[in-house]
């Protein structure tokens, strides 16, 4: 999927046209996808989102959209409309999706290399 159709789709969901605030939506949900799917690794700006979250990087970034003004807010009633969100930043439910990628050390460790004395504690 292009940058452009998920623009248009996340345009279509929350109604905003200005494309340099789709592009920096995006952005934000791309990094927060890459940075739970890879934990413990940097990853850079070249980095792609595997297409199995494409849809989810649209959701991340409608979510946010949509939260714009109000990103603090945990609960509000106004005119019998009550707003509630599930915690201040991107919701467990939408994180849980993410399967993080997990590997070995790249170089084995040698138990007997223990920089500890078992004598001393030092």
């Amino acid at each position: 999927m292009t940058e452009e159709i998920m623009k248009l789709l996340l345009s279509s969901m929350t109604g905003e046209s200005d494309d340099t605030l789709l592009t920096a939506y995006l952005a934000l949900a791309k990094s927060i996808i890459l940075n739970r799917l890879y934990p413990y690794q940097r990853t850079t700006p070249e980095a792609e989102v595997p297409s199995r979250y494409w849809d989810l990087m649209i959701r991340i970034a409608a979510y946010h959209l949509n939260k714009r003004g109000a990103e603090q807010e945990t609960m509000h009633v106004e005119n019998g409309i009550t707003r509630m969100y599930e915690k201040a930043d991107t919701p467990s439910s939408l994180l849980a999706e993410i399967t993080p990628y997990a590997g070995l050390p790249l170089e084995p460790v040698d138990p007997e290399e223990d920089s500890t004395d078992e004598n001393t504690g030092a």
